[in-house]
């Protein structure tokens, strides 16, 4: 009879587990995006003690930032904790509206425990016979029971509406619970009392004090420290022990939670100094005193009242040294972080082209010993260094041997050499540029009061440009721009009988709107007839 119950009851499954987290209520503004400085912390874990399973994440502290939410919350720890792709919901996590199916409803964690449940018996004494998980290594609704699933509370209180609603506030406690019967019955919730659900099964005790006591060691860098101690250590698994237990009694609660605090008062936790990694500097022919950020564990110390701060070769190219000192209570420790110091960027690249090279010039860098220079290599789709230029002084380098109309990248950086090792400044700013076309060569016929030019056939050529002029040394105007590679000559017409015209033509290659042009020919004239 109980299992036939348990299948008409899974088929009223999907309305009722979204009543598990929340019910209809008015909407709320879109919260703002989290800022990037904590607001405070709250506390947070993931539960499944009526299964007799522990945690999926235990108690842990977590900063809440500007307009997050329970759900924003616990998908981010879960995140970070479990992976992505760790938990499996319906509705929008950002959603606030309260309406089913749109509000965040989390429906199932992964979860790969092999271990079997145990159910405590006030569970087993009232609900169905569980048939277990319906999908491997996952937790979630309806697994053990038509009841079952996740459910949230905060401060020892069951919302009655969606963790996506819910903004949590500084020193908040929220605890993701795992119910297998009543909707939260099992979790001592009577929000679902009445006809509609089933009263509290268990007189479930108040525990979030003890679980953010254990929270804040968990979430401690100095977490091996303190449980070193042996008195902290015992108290501390002990509220482990408690905190599963689902009938510990509130008085046990609170004495395991002041043994705890007892216990803590006497460690003694070492301080320790832990200093920022600094980015590499650019020479700048003074001293670099880039800042560093010094801490004890979590706590930012203050310059000046914990420590001060020396530094040694920081002017030259090279491996700079900064010396944190300890003052007052750090006063017996030290530190010494490195930096480097590199030749500064090369600048004002610049290039210029023949048919088949390319000239690139800069400006010198102080300090440097030399400079390397870098090609783009479109099938490897980076950069290959091509030459090294070991002097200072010279500035200009030119890559032979390139092919026409082909458009080729350059970068350029400086170097430094000591008696140990070389360093390198950052790159230039990449410089392209296009190798001229081919030069025509051009022939000229006369006729009568019309001129034939014609020329050889350019490889890659978009078109060609005729210049005429009445004089070798005269002025030259454009007469013509030829739009096809293919056209091969031209006919200046309607000239002057028994007069000497020049003409010289250049071909050129169109590339990103921008024409590049090839050197003119070599200068032929001719008398019309």
């Amino acid at each position: 009879m109980k299992r036939l119950e348990s299948k008409i009851g899974r088929m009223l499954s999907v309305l009722m587990a979204f009543i598990l987290t929340f019910v209809m209520c008015f909407s709320m503004p879109q919260s703002a995006e989290a800022a990037s400085v904590p607001k405070g912390y709250v506390t947070v874990s993931m539960e499944k003690f009526t299964l007799g399973l522990g945690y999926i994440v235990e108690p842990v502290r977590v900063p809440i930032y500007e307009g997050d939410t329970g759900a924003k919350i616990i998908t981010r720890l879960m995140d970070e904790n479990l992976g992505k792709g760790s938990y499996k919901h319906t509705g929008s996590i950002g959603d606030q509206s309260g309406v089913v199916g749109q509000t965040f409803y989390l429906a199932s964690v992964k979860d790969r425990d092999k271990r079997e449940a145990k159910i405590p018996k006030y569970i087993l004494d009232v609900c169905d016979e569980p048939y277990g998980r319906n999908e491997k290594d996952w937790l979630g609704e309806f697994d053990y029971t038509f009841m079952s699933g996740w459910m949230y509370a905060v401060n020892n209180w069951f919302p009655n509406y969606g963790s996506g609603q819910y903004k949590l506030k500084d020193g908040d406690v929220m605890r993701w619970q795992y119910t297998v019967w009543g909707y939260g019955a099992d979790l001592g919730s009577t929000f679902m009392s009445g006809d509609s659900g089933t009263d509290a099964l268990v007189n479930a005790a108040n525990k979030d004090k003890l679980t953010t006591a254990i929270a804040k060691i968990n979430s401690s860098d100095k977490k091996e420290y303190i449980l070193q101690d042996k008195d902290v250590k015992l108290a501390y698994d002990n509220g482990y022990k408690v905190l599963q237990n689902m009938e510990s009694k509130q008085d046990k609660v609170d004495d395991t939670l002041t043994t705890l605090n007892k216990a803590l008062v006497n460690v003694e936790i070492p301080k320790t100094l832990s200093v920022s990694t600094i980015s590499n500097q650019e020479y700048t022919g003074k001293e670099i005193k880039p800042l560093v950020t010094v801490k004890d564990g979590s706590e930012k110390l203050k310059s000046g009242t914990d420590y001060t701060l020396s530094y040694s070769n920081n002017k030259k190219v090279g491996t700079a040294k900064v010396k944190v000192i300890g003052k007052n209570n750090y006063k017996k420790l030290g530190k010494e972080v490195t930096f480097k110091i590199l030749p500064r960027k090369v600048k004002n690249v610049k290039a210029s082209a023949t048919t088949s090279s390319v000239k690139l010039t800069w400006d010198k860098v102080p300090q440097a010993s030399g400079y390397r220079i870098y090609r783009y290599n479109s099938k490897t789709k980076s950069y290959d260094h091509i030459s090294t230029i070991s002097k200072n002084s010279t500035t200009s380098y030119t890559n032979s041997k390139r092919s026409p109309v082909t458009s080729y990248s350059y970068k350029v950086r400086a170097y430094t050499t000591d008696s140990k090792k070389t360093y390198y400044g950052n790159f230039s700013d990449v410089k392209k540029i296009t190798t001229k076309p081919s030069t025509p060569s051009i022939k000229l016929r006369a006729g009568s009061k019309k001129i034939k030019v014609s020329w050889n056939k350019i490889t890659n050529a978009s078109g060609y440009e005729v210049y005429r002029a009445t004089s070798k040394s005269g002025k030259y105007s454009k007469i013509n721009t030829i739009t096809k590679g293919s056209t091969l000559s031209y006919t200046n017409s309607k000239l002057t009988k028994k007069k000497a015209y020049y003409y010289k033509v250049r071909s050129y290659k169109t590339i990103d709107g921008n024409k590049v042009y090839s050197s003119f020919s070599t200068v032929k004239y001719t008398k019309v007839k």
